[in-house]
């Protein structure tokens, strides 16, 4: 979509991370990305483009096999995050970062467990 920046990381790509690398809080960044199939991260910062996005958006729900982990609303801004069971022990952990002048749909999919992500998001924090 026009105006909308994408970054796809492939397995391939993740695989390159040195495995037992340690981030921020101690989290082992190297044995989680090995275990990652994908990171796609799409976020727009012009008010039309925004409202595209969320509408695309609109179908990561519970409805459509979406189960609603988390939900943080701060200072006008909006996190949520959706954790979606698939197949072969394959997650998909979707991130929406829904700010006034920004959207951010961020998607994680590969074998990790919530507790994994919890790390990483308490990692950024």
């Amino acid at each position: 979509m026009e105006g909308v920046t994408s970054v796809y990381i492939t397995k391939s790509m993740l695989s390159l991370f040195p495995k037992g690398q340690t981030g921020v809080n101690g989290v082992n960044i190297g044995n989680i990305a090995s275990r990652l199939d994908n990171i796609q991260i799409l976020s727009a910062d012009e008010q039309p483009i925004i409202d595209k996005l969320r509408k695309e958006s609109s179908s990561i729900n519970t409805r459509n096999g979406y189960e609603e982990l988390m939900r943080v609303r701060e200072d006008g801004e909006k996190t949520t995050i959706y954790f979606k069971d698939g197949k072969k022990d394959k997650k998909e952990f979707v991130l929406l970062l829904d700010e006034k002048d920004e959207f951010t749909i961020i998607s994680i999919v590969g074998d990790l467990t919530l507790q994994e992500i919890q790390g990483i998001i308490n990692a950024e924090n």
